[in-house]
């Protein structure tokens, strides 16, 4: 019988029974954050780097582009502001 390469582990966040958390608000919790964010940064890091590779002024003007914005929307994330805040809509503003 053959052994399996790579082992995948599935890791969930922990839960906390108060409600002073991030994520009963609909934030995510704060381990969500940082990897979505890094996630984000990473995949812009990605694209800067490829894209500085082409030949094309047009081709790497518009992925630096693009790369900024994942890298604006990684910390957006990690900070948990707009457009990954949550507000509810049923509540009316002060």
């Amino acid at each position: 019988m053959l052994k399996p390469l790579i082992k995948i582990v599935v890791i969930q966040p922990m839960e906390d029974n108060n409600n002073n958390n991030n994520a009963s608000k609909g934030g995510g919790c704060t381990s969500c954050r940082v990897i979505g964010g890094l996630g984000l940064s990473g995949a812009g890091g990605y694209v800067v780097y490829y894209g500085s590779k082409s030949p094309h002024q047009v081709a790497r003007i518009i992925s630096y582009s693009f790369a900024g914005v994942l890298f604006g929307l990684g910390i957006g994330r990690v900070f948990n502001v707009t457009p990954f805040s949550f507000k509810d809509p049923t509540t009316e503003p002060n």
